[in-house]
């Protein structure tokens, strides 16, 4: 403290909110370090470490910062000078509440100033999306005249049921109940994305063909193995990831030209 008067002042808040002074003042790197082996100890999830790990990545220039002298400031120089998109901004500040959580349960500060950060401002920066503009009633005519390929029958399902490629890449003959109409995704990118698609007619039936008839083609076509889209032979990993890119491209395709 400069003056006897901040001195004061800075007991003062020390007194109210009382640091762990065993810990000393860690830095944002050692902050963000013991969090994260605290966070992920029983859940190793890839995904979730992969993208907690990007947003810290971002935040280079405050790593030795002292933790309790980082501010607002500090935080929201990170976004607004990473040039991330806005989905990626958003993950940097969720990284931001859940450290600053971390800290004041642990009595390293005592002022959650991650929630000061700004990145509405930001909400329109994405360079990565598109204008997704559904099929025509004529494009979906040119699919169904194609449909006894299979990755055409991919497409059709995805347009009707609105799953992902993952999830439908990922179906099983098991969780298809042909008789009742209606699948079951098991696997997901996230915990709500686990569910019941249904063939409701008004919603995912197109004129006389159900979609129920290119599930009951394919699971029986597909004799063997577990899975709906590929036999026994055909479930690798560089497999289904080939399939995942070609049928985006073909869906891309498809939407390109097929609606002149």
């Amino acid at each position: 403290a400069k003056t006897r008067e901040e001195g004061l002042q800075m007991l003062a808040k020390y007194h109210e909110k009382p640091y762990d002074l065993n810990q000393g003042n860690p830095s944002f790197r050692e902050v963000f370090e013991d969090w994260f082996d605290e966070k992920f100890k029983d859940n190793m999830e890839a995904k979730k470490i992969n993208s907690y790990r990007a947003a810290y990545n971002t935040c280079t220039r405050i790593f030795e910062y002292p933790f309790r002298d980082i501010r607002t400031s500090d935080l929201q120089n990170i976004i607004d000078n990473c040039g991330k998109n806005y989905p990626t901004l958003r993950n940097i500040k969720i990284l931001f509440n859940q450290m600053y959580a971390y800290a004041i349960k642990n009595n390293l500060c005592s002022t959650d100033y991650a929630k000061f950060v700004d990145i509405a401002k930001y909400k329109d920066r994405n360079p990565n999306s598109y204008d997704r503009q559904p099929f025509s009633k004529e494009q979906l005519n040119v699919l169904w005249s194609q449909k006894e390929d299979i990755y055409i029958q991919m497409i059709l399902i995805l347009c009707y049921t609105g799953v992902r490629v993952s999830e439908l890449l990922d179906l099983k003959k098991q969780n298809v109940n042909l008789d009742e109409h209606y699948f079951t995704i098991t696997k997901s990118k996230t915990q709500s994305g686990i569910r019941k698609v249904m063939n409701r007619v008004n919603v995912i039936m197109y004129s006389t063909r159900p979609i129920k008839n290119i599930l009951r083609i394919v699971t029986i076509t597909t004799a063997t193995g577990i899975h709906l889209w590929f036999d026994s032979n055909m479930i690798k990993h560089h497999i289904v990831a080939d399939t995942h890119v070609y049928l985006y491209l073909r869906l891309h395709r498809y939407h390109k030209h097929i609606k002149n």
